[in-house]
């Protein structure tokens, strides 16, 4: 037990109802040396300690290690790494539907697959092989259809789950004007997670993809919302007889990408990387401010300038 930290929550050390398993995880806690934290699930500040917690624990006995069996890098027995795809978007049918084509089962119509009646409000997570490819995908929740408290939670879960990273999200949406519910959407998982290297939005009709389609996709409007996760999109129709090959070739190219998979650490580091571009921006608009102010400035002492010069003249 020399390798294992205890970790409980807040809400597992409250009230007397709780007094007998508060007797076993102090029992674990000694059997584990002592070691314990304690997760405060308001303040997601407290994981960074934690992360240190652990790093002062390795050093502390750099000595004795304990090795998994693993495959190195995730590569399979295929040579092709495996990869955590996370889907995240509004539309919960439609991304159970880019989850079954992503694994291997082509669907001809949406309307095969039924409307769930009730939105998932956890993630989930399934597993399948496309083209000697084993990939892990998992269906993020609407985040703006839940409380605070579950979207930290879900976010949390999500990448616990795609250790020991997610290689790519994926925003899925229908090729239809957005809603001001798929707006709302796109801008949470923007501020949340915070990351263009780690995004790209996927267009699906469930045609194939023909003039009308690329028309809508290259629209301002469609465009403005691929610019929120930087500017790499693609779009698939259900019944192009390519889209097997193309989400196969999609794979290829997130793997050549060699990005450093969304980690939990860098979850903790998006707030800071938000405000130190808000910070930036804002910069950055009072400094044009400035120099539009300067230009007005220099204008006007030059209308001043020639006013005195015809008044002396007269």
């Amino acid at each position: 037990m020399k390798h294992t930290i205890v970790l409980t929550t807040d809400e597992e050390t409250r009230g007397s109802i709780f007094t007998s398993r508060n007797n076993a995880i102090h029992n674990l806690i000694k059997e584990c040396g002592g070691r314990h934290f304690r997760f405060d699930t308001i303040n997601p500040g407290r994981c960074s300690e934690m992360f240190r917690r652990i790093e002062k624990m390795l050093k502390e006995e750099h000595k004795d290690y304990l090795i998994c069996n693993m495959h190195e890098d995730g590569v399979t027995t295929t040579g092709k790494t495996k990869l955590n795809i996370v889907l995240c978007g509004n539309d919960s049918t439609l991304k159970s539907i880019v989850s079954r084509m992503f694994r291997g089962t082509v669907i001809k119509q949406m309307s095969k697959l039924l409307p769930q009646k009730e939105m998932s409000r956890v993630c989930q997570k399934r597993e399948g092989m496309i083209h000697g490819r084993q990939i892990s995908v998992l269906e993020l929740p609407a985040l703006t259809q839940l409380s605070e408290q579950e979207v930290m939670q879900e976010t949390y879960r999500c990448l616990f789950l795609c250790d020991p990273g997610v290689h790519h999200f994926i925003l899925v949406t229908p090729v239809c004007p957005f809603t001001n519910e798929d707006k709302a959407e796109m801008e949470k998982i923007k501020r949340i997670f915070n990351s263009n290297e780690h995004f790209m939005v996927l267009f699906i009709t469930e045609l194939t993809v023909d003039q009308s389609v690329i028309d809508f996709v290259e629209s301002t409007e469609s465009q403005k919302a691929v610019s929120l996760y930087g500017s790499w999109y693609d779009v698939m129709g259900l019944k192009d007889q390519r889209s097997t090959q193309q989400i196969s070739d999609l794979f290829d190219c997130i793997e050549s990408m060699k990005t450093e998979p969304y980690s939990l650490q860098t979850y903790m580091r998006a707030p800071e990387k938000r405000v130190r571009h808000e910070l930036e921006e804002k910069l950055r608009v009072r400094d044009n401010e400035i120099k539009e102010l300067q230009k007005k400035i220099k204008t006007l002492g030059k209308w001043i300038h020639l006013f005195l010069w015809k008044k002396e003249t007269m």
